[in-house]
């Protein structure tokens, strides 16, 4: 869920979510993006609590001395470019969170508001949907949740998920609805 969110804002190589402490290690590929996650996402409300977001006293993250991964209390996640979400050759905008969402790489067959509403109301109350269709079946569309974190909930569980054959790619937008 952390991932979701945080590679809004840059390609992340490594995270250990520490269970017991509610906290996270997260190493970014470059400096310039753990900045934009700080600057973006630093006291924003996620799942009743504020986040709050402190640069590491360590450059990266060492796992050498981590176990196999089988010590429960902690959660890894590596990355690796076919995770990551900038591309050389794709140009991404990096936009602060918002309450509205764009949800892209969907195809024709699931753009339909009762399916959309379907996947989204679970994380909160939807105010707004609107569909933008492209000539090569990778429509997206615009989805206005009702509070921001309400859009942060719904981002950690839905991006990357399977919708009608394809992973939905969810970011945030200074797009209106």
């Amino acid at each position: 869920m952390l991932y979701n969110i945080f590679s809004n804002f840059g390609n992340i190589k490594k995270i250990i979510f520490i269970r017991r402490q509610a906290a996270a290690l997260i190493e970014y590929e470059t400096v310039e993006y753990a900045t934009k996650a700080k600057d973006y996402l630093n006291n924003i409300v996620f799942m009743g609590k504020p986040l709050r977001i402190y640069y590491s006293f360590h450059p990266i993250i060492n796992l050498k001395n981590k176990k196999s991964g089988k010590d429960s209390s902690e959660e890894i996640f590596l990355g690796a470019p076919k995770t990551f979400r900038f591309k050389k050759t794709k140009l991404l905008s990096m936009n602060p969170p918002s309450s509205t969402l764009h949800v892209s790489n969907l195809p024709k067959e699931i753009c339909s508001e009762e399916i959309m509403r379907n996947a989204f109301a679970p994380f909160g109350r939807i105010e707004a949907i609107q569909f933008k269709f492209m000539d090569n079946n990778r429509n997206m569309c615009l989805i206005r949740m009702a509070s921001m974190e309400e859009s942060l909930n719904a981002m950690a569980h839905l991006h990357d998920l399977d919708l009608g054959g394809r992973p939905m790619q969810i970011s945030f937008t200074k797009s209106k609805i």
